[in-house]
């Protein structure tokens, strides 16, 4: 049977581990280049159409040497590459630099991604928000996603998809229900 699903990523913050998940669960960058190139293998041999992404290093920077091994190991095998970006990490007094910032960022992993493939690959934003969590409800964030979401919406980025983490409960949600939350 089909569900045609086409995008997968492969794995969820690896490098971070799997949270209070147990058995707990972290791969080192060999481990997650060898599960990953397996996995993408039998995926592909079962359907050719499917897309699969590596997951970079969690709340890194694009140089991180995960990064590296992750993207020159998989290179062959590797449809898109997927980030989490909470920024600005900090609180600054002037915002009025933080879409600047975040493109930067873009850039970087773009060059990180040039360089440990030799391709051009597409990067999905699998999770994004502000990274300075006291200030998550305010104006200042709201006006930095707006910003961040044109950047991503510029063909020149190359962006192939972006979530906004989290909507619902949870410790970046924006509407809250009166259950507490499960990590469900």
């Amino acid at each position: 049977k089909s569900w045609a699903v086409t995008w997968f990523e492969m794995a969820n913050e690896a490098d971070h581990g799997n949270h209070s998940v147990k058995p707990f669960k972290k791969y080192s960058p060999a481990d997650y280049v060898a599960w990953y190139n397996e996995s993408v293998k039998r995926m592909k041999a079962v359907d050719g159409n499917i897309q699969c992404g590596a997951h970079m290093g969690t709340g890194t920077p694009p140089t991180d040497p995960w990064n590296a091994a992750v993207l020159s190991g998989t290179k062959d095998r590797l449809d898109w590459v997927i980030i989490h970006t909470y920024l600005p990490a900090a609180a600054p007094l002037d915002w009025t630099g933080s879409a600047d910032i975040a493109q930067l960022r873009i850039n970087a992993y773009h060059s990180n991604i040039l360089a440990n493939t030799g391709r051009r690959i597409p990067i999905g934003i699998t999770e994004f928000n502000n990274g300075f969590h006291a200030m998550r409800y305010s104006w200042n964030v709201a006006l930095f996603c707006a910003e961040y979401l044109g950047a991503m919406l510029q063909p020149s980025n190359n962006i192939l998809m972006a979530q906004y983490w989290h909507l619902v409960n949870g410790y970046f949600g924006l509407v809250h229900n009166k259950t507490p939350y499960a990590g469900l």
